[in-house]
């Protein structure tokens, strides 16, 4: 389920990097909280308490980590409500997302939710004109990285995605369609 005041409300921040996440969730409804109660292996969760939804992020994770974090949690709001509305809670865990385990989700479900999770977190806070724009003028991936305050890690793996993205479409536009056979 999409939430459709998403678009919305993305839209009213169009063009703004660093990209405002906290105003986004507010906009939202969705309550934020930092907390020390996760282990440093956790990351963050989205959970639905009392008819309302909430994220939670890590204190002890670096200001980068928590905004990619957060960015996926998002998108768990805006993609996965459903599955969150019935499970109550979707965990995530730094280097390995998690969610709460369900009678009717298969791995490869869970794996499908945190990809999507995770592309949309990176194509929201480093939207690929403006990746483009940036990565031409700074000498570095970490000048990148902290033009988008993201780690160098997450700027690393976005640069590589727009690339391969980029190189497929040049290599398509190069090679003429196959005729049908009749």
């Amino acid at each position: 389920m999409e939430d459709p005041n998403l678009d919305n409300i993305l839209d009213n921040y169009k063009g703004v990097v660093p990209v405002p996440l906290v105003d986004i969730v507010r906009d939202l409804g969705i309550k934020l909280f930092l907390t020390k109660r996760f282990k440093d292996s956790k990351s963050g969760e989205i959970v639905k308490e009392n008819g309302t939804y909430a994220i939670y992020l890590n204190t002890n994770h670096p200001y980068t980590r928590n905004r990619f974090t957060l960015a996926h949690e998002l998108a768990h709001y805006t993609f996965d409500r459903d599955f969150l509305d019935a499970e109550q809670e979707i965990e995530d865990f730094a280097g390995k997302t998690f969610s709460i385990p369900s009678l009717q989700r298969t791995k490869s479900d869970h794996d499908a939710r945190e990809l999507k999770a995770d592309q949309f977190a990176a194509e929201l806070l480093m939207p690929e004109a403006e990746f483009v724009r940036v990565w031409d003028q700074k000498g570095t991936i970490q000048e990148v990285a902290n033009f988008f305050e993201v780690s160098p890690k997450a700027a690393e793996i976005r640069a590589r995605v727009i690339q391969e993205k980029r190189l497929r479409a040049a290599h398509d536009a190069s090679v003429p369609p196959r005729k049908q056979s009749a």
